[in-house]
Parts: C-alpha cells; sequence; structure tokens
C-alpha cells in the first residue's frame, strides 16, 4: 500500500504543476484553446487519480484475497467511461 500512496502522490503533484501552469497561461492571455486543452488533461488527470484512491481506500476494508479479486473487477468496470 505503501507504494500506491506513493504513486498517488506522484499524480497529485503532478496535477498540482498542470493546474499552476494553466493559471500562467490565464495571467498571461494565452489561446483558450490551448488553455482548455490544457484544464481538460488536468481534469482527466485528476479523475484518474482519484478512482486511485477509492479503489485503493476499499481494499483496506477487506480481509480476503479472493473478495479483493472480485471487488477490483467490480469498480473498475463501473468506473470505465
Amino acid at each position: 500500500m505503501e507504494n500506491e500512496k506513493k504513486n498517488i502522490l506522484l499524480r497529485l503533484n503532478r496535477i498540482k504543476g498542470q493546474i499552476d501552469g494553466i493559471i500562467r497561461m490565464i495571467e498571461n492571455g494565452e489561446d483558450c484553446q490551448v488553455i482548455y486543452q490544457q484544464v481538460k488533461a488536468a481534469y482527466n488527470a485528476l479523475k484518474s487519480a482519484g478512482k486511485m484512491l477509492i479503489v485503493n481506500d476499499i481494499f483496506k476494508c477487506i480481509s480476503t484475497e479472493e473478495n479483493e479479486k472480485k471487488l477490483k473487477n467490480l469498480l473498475e468496470k463501473l468506473m470505465e467511461e
């Protein structure tokens, strides 16, 4: 679980950098289409990180390996878009 926590934190820090970049782009009057593309990328990255958090935290409450596999498969199907 410690490795998953590290991966999520790295991902969130990258997203924070993306947001800082978007703020600078807006402040500098960059093209709105480029800004929109960056906002969309940051949104999708944050959504993905949220899914990772949900999946990892649910497993803390499950006691058997078999239940973990079943729940992981179910959650992955539910989270697909």
